[in-house]
């Protein structure tokens, strides 16, 4: 429990992932900061041992992929 008696909040690294990707069609101020918040993110479990490789992982390496300009396809 956090200060309080309130849990610490945790979200989603995929969620972080799909924000900032589409953060970047707008021409908000705060677009960059999500941007920068995702590509500081720790790919890890959390302190409560949640850990979805799966679907967050897939979700934060299609968002990785697409703001650091590498998806592409090449068929």
């Amino acid at each position: 429990m956090g200060a309080g008696g309130y849990r610490k909040l945790r979200h989603s690294i995929g969620f972080v992932g799909a924000l900032a990707t589409t953060s970047l069609m707008t021409d908000n101020e705060y677009s960059q900061d999500l941007v920068h918040h995702m590509f500081e993110l720790k790919h890890e479990p959390y302190e409560d041992g949640y850990y979805d490789v799966y679907y967050d992982g897939f979700i934060y390496l299609f968002a990785l992929l697409h703001l650091s300009g590498n998806y592409r396809m090449s068929w």
